[in-house]
């Protein structure tokens, strides 16, 4: 899909006009957008660590080390105030929900410390903790029909996937733990039947789990480390990767299949 590689590609996001794609190489501290027709990729650098981009109306708005910030492609990025997430803490992944607010969460720079913070963001960027103790904040996505959102740590020694009511971050409940065969829980995406995909980070896989079920589905990616999918308007998967000696596609902006 893209002839750009990332160190750790994330955050994959469609534009709201469904005509290119944004992500980020979190270790690189890059930005990408690529014109989904054409193949046309704009790249910026910036000045320290980026967890993830959205687009909120006619907002850009990335989540870097040092707090969010507004981006306009013809400028620096501009700091939202009030918005820092702490002393040796970024922002890593990130979700929209039904209602344009904004759901990101933060994590320590080593990614070892259960410091980790889930907040929802509203339009006027006031920032309100929801949820706390992660080690490895991800899987962020929004569960309209449900109204809950998801959330996962991928550290190696938690490895579990909650939900959480979405008026006020309450009925936290586990929805799969995944074991060392199975991958870590990374980056999510909610699929237009409602079904929440996470990208298994070791494993290889787009990850389904299912509520009461012991079964779950999966999607095989061509890639070991998938880090996180976006859904384009026509149902197609556009997955971001970690570079790996052992993938020829890691770290590229991968095309996928439909759900």
């Amino acid at each position: 899909m893209s002839a750009h590689r990332a160190i750790i590609g994330e955050s994959p996001f469609v534009s709201l006009d469904a005509a290119r794609v944004w992500w980020v190489d979190t270790a690189g501290q890059r930005l990408f957008l690529i014109d989904i027709e054409t193949g046309q990729t704009e790249v910026w650098t910036l000045p320290e660590q980026i967890g993830f981009v959205v687009e909120l109306g006619d907002q850009v708005i990335l989540g870097m080390q040092s707090g969010l910030f507004r981006f306009d492609r013809s400028a620096s990025p501009s700091f939202i105030p009030n918005t820092g997430p702490g002393a040796g803490m970024r922002f890593n992944d990130a979700c929209v929900d039904a209602d344009g607010e904004l759901w990101a969460g933060t994590m320590d720079l080593e990614a070892e410390r259960p410091t980790g913070c889930l907040y929802r963001i509203g339009q006027d960027f006031v920032m309100t903790e929801v949820a706390t103790g992660f080690r490895r904040i991800n899987g962020l996505a929004h569960d309209a029909a449900n109204a809950r959102i998801m959330v996962s740590d991928s550290h190696p020694d938690v490895r579990t996937i909650w939900t959480l009511d979405a008026a006020n971050g309450s009925d936290r409940r586990v929805l799969a733990r995944m074991t060392p065969d199975q991958g870590r829980p990374d980056g999510a995406v909610i699929d237009n039947a409602g079904r929440y995909w996470v990208a298994s980070l070791e494993g290889g896989t787009l990850f389904s789990p299912e509520t009461g079920r012991t079964e779950a589905s999966e999607i095989k990616l061509p890639v070991r480390f998938p880090t996180k999918a976006a859904l384009g308007k026509d149902g197609r998967l556009y997955i971001t990767s970690k570079s790996d000696d052992g993938d020829q596609l890691g770290g590229l902006l991968l095309l996928g299949t439909s759900t």
